[in-house]
This record gives C-alpha cells, structure tokens and sequence, in this order.
C-alpha cells in the first residue's frame, strides 16, 4: 500500500511589493557594488500581512501560509522574474502565519511541519513528519509550473533560463530522529517530481521522519536592475490542483 503524507503544487503568486525596501542591507557608499556583493548575512523583513520575505546572495524567498516562493535573481538582465512557489494541496489544516526563529522558517499544517533552513546560497526546504499515513514506502508529489526548462542534472533538477541562470532543485534525502539519513528517489514526472522514501527505510525509521531537499540559484547577470527593485516583476497565475495516486 502506497503512502501519500501530501502533494505540492507549484504556481506564481503576487507577495507584498512594499517588502522591496527592508530587503536592503545598509549602503556602504561604494561605487559599483552589487547588493549580492554586500551581503554578509541572509536579510529578512516581516511583511504587514504576515509573510516573511528573506534575500540571500542570488535568490529572494518569500513565505506565507501557502508556503515557499522562491525567486532566482537574474539581475539587469532579465525582462522579468521566474519565480517558483511550492504550495502544499493536502494538509489537515492551513498555517495561518509563518513563523521565523533566527535563519528558520517554520510552517505548521497539522499532519506535518513545512521548515525551511535559509543561508547566503540557498534554502533547505524539509517537511517533518511527527506520524505517518499509512504503511509503505512514503511519496511526495510536487507539481511543477514555471517558464523555466527541467533539466536532469548532476546535482539534481535545473530549470535553467538559456542565457541567464538557473534554480537547482537539489538531490532529496530521508533524515530520521536517530540520525538514519538516505539519499531518495527524485524523478521527473514530465510535470512535476515525485519523491519516494524506500519502505524499508520508513518502517524502521524513528519519527519523526524529515524528507527534504536544498534549493539554490545561478545567475551569470547582476546589477542595478536587481539592487534598486529587489521584488519587481512577479505574476500571478491560478492553481491548478493536480491528481495523486495511491
């Protein structure tokens, strides 16, 4: 029997475009210096309508209670945004509001907790899993919308813009309470990926259970463009919510 704890869905969304200006570190005054350039630290700003927005070095990310949208920053260049958001479709209940502690972003939708770790480089994206739906091995189905191609790389899935960059949708692992962690499955669907925890890994594992993967951006094109309007050109689009198998 076939373990499905829930499904993501990926979409555009239209965050809080006041978040722009706390998204700045302080200027030092240089001349020709790139806002990625002078950034020591993940920047983050708590939005009027309880979404957190976070900037590191090449990606922005915002989260609200739907979840991570998550913006490689292609800089001057680039005619408009490609932004890709992870929206969970099967929870038992919704967030209600994101909730930082220091560089994590935590989401709890009752059946499992969406976390997510930032640094300067990129997201860790987990979903903790206190009790498991069933029996058999454990299935998360994230379906993919974005202007950007998929790819099959060496260090995962790449939907890479031809001139200006790319998001890697890194290898998945399985983490248990006692420390067991195994590399999983992650396979490109056609419109999406699918990825499967063995069953013998979830039968012994000690909850809770951590599936999760790391998320990070390219971009060979920076400048002005990106430090003057750091949340400019995001669109919105519908949900289109896709079918799970069991």
């Amino acid at each position: 029997m076939l373990s499905t704890l829930f499904c993501l869905a990926v979409s555009f969304q239209d965050p809080e475009p006041a978040a722009a200006e706390s998204l700045q570190p302080a200027w030092d005054g240089a001349v020709g210096v790139t806002l990625r350039e002078r950034l020591t630290d993940v920047v983050y700003h708590a939005a009027d309508d309880g979404r957190i927005w976070a900037r590191g070095r090449d990606y922005r990310a915002a989260f609200g209670p739907e979840g991570l949208t998550f913006l490689p920053v292609f800089g001057r260049a680039a005619a408009a945004e490609s932004p890709v958001a992870f929206r969970v479709q099967r929870v038992t209940a919704w967030a209600r509001f994101a909730e930082r502690s220091g560089a994590r972003v935590a989401l709890d939708h009752g059946s499992f907790v969406e976390r997510d770790d930032l640094d300067l480089d990129g997201v860790e994206q987990s979903f903790v899993c206190e009790a498991l739906p069933g029996v058999g091995p454990l299935t998360v189905y994230l379906a993919v919308d974005t202007a950007l191609p998929p790819y099959e790389g060496a260090a995962g899935l790449v939907f890479r813009h031809p001139h200006l960059g790319h998001a890697t949708h890194g290898e998945a692992f399985a983490l248990d309470a006692a420390g067991r962690r195994i590399g999983i499955e992650s396979v490109w669907t056609g419109d999406g990926v699918r990825l499967s925890v063995p069953e013998e890994f979830v039968a012994a594992a000690t909850l809770p259970l951590i599936v999760g993967l790391r998320i990070t951006a390219w971009s060979n094109s920076f400048g002005p463009a990106d430090d003057t309007r750091p949340v400019r050109g995001l669109r919105r689009r519908h949900l289109h919510p896709r079918e799970l198998t069991r």
